[in-house]
């Protein structure tokens, strides 16, 4: 399943519905609050379906308030794998965020629930996905202010954003190509404007958004922009609101570059908290913004430090494999694949970006396979068995036995038609913490003479397509 970037606005809702913030601004006797409190309840229960009628029973709490607890909802009906379902509550949310957007009532919170229902959306109905982006574009361009900026313009820049996401190279490069133009046309805008305080967040927000599909090359400079523009005003004045977009585009261009610059990703991150410390502020909410950064900071760090131990591993012999079990192919030691090049795809059957990486492994296998490649699925055992009702693997609350786990993988292997072998490790290996691995899929990619030569984390079009060139250099050396 494909990762959403989630709006700060539609972030800070989810927070508070999982009851990880409390709610601000909401009296202790107001029907938002008896909502939100029952909402709460319903899903500390894992009672979804009881928090979908909670939902559509309540009357007397406006259906904007409503609208993004339903993009939850949507968010955990599709974990539980009811496509349906939760296509049904983006719909009513998108349907009041729209509604909102013809009759001129647009806020901030709503506005963005249109661009991310939409993606969430495209996610199970892409086709009706598309119609509500087509349909939303349309509005929203006849209703943006063309001498100042809005919200409005957030709400279109990440609606314009979705366009991207789209396997036609051409196209997502058109779409890229009208983001760029308009963020540059807001930039004038923002620029002609006499105070520089009017709009300074829509700013960095729209900065934010572009930052999320830049490339390498585009990404600094842009993060410099935003990063000057927030740093100026909050010096001025701690406004909560540009403090949490601040930290956001922080955490998105630290987290990006944690895994392929370490190094400019921890500069960057304590050059960010020594700002953020030096802030003085008694105001609640911004501390508890700062608290909350704090904590993301820490989580990125040790990422920071996995990602350097990951560099020093290139160039250097390969950890020793541990198989317990294989599964779709014979056993193999790395000393009986010396001359060969092995790719290491370490994954789990209930990892939704390991199985996006399945057409691409089985790419390599049919193209490379004879001319050297030796790709190894690394797995363990997660106490899964076999559903036969909905041909998946399924979680058990029960002890699985090995045979019963092996019969499960060699199910799962069928189902997606893999071609390569697969090892499951013993319960006390260390060859997953020996490989550093930290998240899945983790391919770590070995040459003839058994050397790590490329260690890459995560799916997606560019890790699969520096995967395959470092493939072709390996097998020519």
């Amino acid at each position: 399943m494909r990762l959403i970037r989630i709006s700060q606005s539609l972030l800070l809702a989810s927070l508070i519905i999982t009851g990880s913030i409390s709610v601000p601004g909401i009296a202790q006797d107001s029907p938002q609050r008896t909502f939100v409190e029952s909402f709460q309840k319903l899903i500390a229960e894992k009672d979804v379906d009881g928090a979908v009628k909670l939902v559509d029973e309540t009357t007397d709490v406006q259906p904007e308030f409503l609208a993004q607890y339903r993009m939850q909802l949507g968010s955990l009906l599709l974990r539980e794998k009811r496509g349906d379902d939760a296509a049904a509550q983006w719909e009513k949310a998108l349907e009041v965020a729209y509604g909102n957007l013809e009759d001129g009532s647009n806020s901030r919170a709503i506005g963005l629930i249109i661009p991310n229902a939409t993606m969430m959306l495209r996610q199970v109905q892409p086709e009706k996905a598309e119609q509500w982006i087509e349909k939303s574009l349309s509005t929203l361009e006849a209703k943006l202010d063309t001498d100042k900026l809005s919200d409005l313009h957030v709400s279109y820049a990440q609606l314009m954003r979705t366009k991207l996401n789209t396997p036609n190279k051409e196209a997502a490069e058109q779409a890229k190509n009208k983001l760029l133009e308009f963020v540059a046309k807001c930039e004038k805008l923002y620029a002609n404007q006499s105070d520089p305080k009017a709009n300074a967040k829509t700013m960095i927000d729209l900065w934010n958004d572009l930052l999320a599909v830049s490339d390498e090359k585009e990404s600094q400079p842009l993060f410099d922009k935003l990063q000057t523009l927030a740093q100026s005003q909050l010096k001025e004045s701690p406004s909560v609101p540009v403090f949490a977009s601040y930290t956001m585009a922080v955490s998105s261009f630290v987290s990006r570059n944690a895994r392929t610059a370490p190094d400019l990703a921890g500069d960057t991150l304590n050059s960010a908290m020594a700002f953020i410390e030096s802030i003085e502020s008694e105001d609640a909410n911004f501390n508890r913004v700062r608290e909350n950064f704090a904590k993301n900071a820490e989580r990125m760090s040790k990422s920071i430090e996995s990602a350097r131990a990951l560099v020093k591993m290139i160039g250097q012999p390969a950890p020793a494999i541990d198989p317990l079990e294989w599964v779709n192919g014979e056993p193999e030691t790395l000393e009986s694949l010396k001359g060969k090049v092995v790719l290491l795809d370490f994954w789990a059957v209930w990892c939704g970006p390991c199985i996006q990486t399945f057409p691409h492994l089985k790419h390599l296998d049919a193209e490379y396979g004879p001319k050297g490649l030796t790709i190894i699925g690394v797995t363990r055992q997660y106490n899964f068995s076999w559903d036969e009702a909905t041909s998946n693997a399924s979680r058990s609350k029960d002890p699985v036995s090995l045979e019963d786990e092996m019969a499960m993988l060699e199910k799962f292997i069928a189902k997606y038609e893999l071609t390569h072998r697969t090892m499951l490790t013993p319960e006390n290996s260390k060859m997953q913490s020996e490989y550093l691995v930290t998240g899945i899929p983790h391919v770590a990619l070995l040459d003839k003479q058994g050397m790590v030569r490329l260690v890459k984390i995560g799916s997606g079009s560019k890790n699969a397509e520096e995967i395959e060139a470092m493939v072709k250099t390996l097998l020519e050396e």
